[in-house]
């Protein structure tokens, strides 16, 4: 651990320490002046109904006793009440400000700390070629300023690199949204154009059905009426033509419903092995 490292992580220590102190010191503090001077009345009116150690009673245990006692209740007046119940509001409210202290500043040592252990650090040019390698170059005044200038200007390179990877990493991920959003769209469509399909031939096929259906009975009506001897078998012939074209088209609707239901199922993800 560096020393910076450490210097940042004591605002944490400092927080927690805090934390824990200030716990230690309330549950071993005692009563408040209010608290005490209750107390020793209840020890001069009620002693019978006070417990053996009862002058390290804090108000919190003191309000709860005198609330479940109406003995003690009915000895302690109700201004002297009302304080009591002031002074416990004031301790919880001065714990929770201290207790929110100490977790910001725990909260705020953390961040700190992790922003010195991942911050980037500057390459200095210097310790690349900007020095010569003869010892005696040391003593020379033009390479002692060449080091200080390539020091001070290598951050200023090395900040704007990091800012062009930053750059370079939102574009990216501003890209990868855009073709997310644009795949998901495209999917949303194709499943709407599939389900209008579905829709459309469900429809049709019902209509080609009961056109098969008549067809059929009209084939059957013009057989009747030929073995009855009232028409020619030609009618018997043109009853047989449409009820075969009407079967076709049903058939190759069925064929379209299946073909718009694979492609349903493809839309929603399904594949060949699902």
């Amino acid at each position: 651990m560096g020393v910076m490292q450490f210097l940042s992580s004591l605002p944490a220590l400092l927080g927690i320490t805090g934390f824990v102190v200030y716990y230690f010191i309330s549950r071993n503090r005692g009563g408040d002046r209010i608290t005490l001077d209750i107390i020793a009345k209840l020890r001069r009116e009620a002693p019978e109904r006070l417990p053996p150690q009862a002058t390290t009673l804090d108000s919190a245990t003191l309000a709860k006793l005198v609330e479940s006692d109406t003995i003690l209740r009915s000895k302690v007046g109700e201004q002297d009440f009302q304080l009591l119940r002031d002074a416990l509001r004031q301790q919880f409210i001065t714990s929770v400000i201290v207790y929110g202290l100490c977790a910001f500043i725990f909260l705020a040592g953390i961040g700190l700390y992790v922003y010195v252990s991942i911050r980037p650090h500057p390459v200095s040019i210097s310790s690349i070629s900007a020095e010569s390698t003869n010892p005696a170059s040391l003593l020379n005044w033009q390479n002692s300023i060449a080091s200080m200038a390539a020091s001070a200007v290598a951050p200023v390179f090395t900040g704007g690199r990091l800012k062009a990877n930053v750059d370079q990493a939102q574009a990216f991920y501003r890209q990868s949204v855009a073709q997310y959003e644009k795949t998901v769209l495209v999917a949303y469509q194709d499943v709407e154009d599939q389900l209008a399909a579905l829709h459309y031939l469900s429809n049709q096929f019902d209509a080609e059905n009961s056109a098969v259906d008549d067809a059929k009975r009209a084939e059957e009506i013009a057989n009747n009426r030929y073995n009855t001897g009232l028409v020619s078998y030609l009618d018997v012939v043109f009853a047989e033509q449409t009820l075969l074209a009407n079967q076709e088209i049903s058939t190759q609707v069925q064929g379209q419903r299946m073909m718009t239901t694979v492609a349903l199922i493809r839309a929603l993800g399904g594949g060949w092995n699902n």
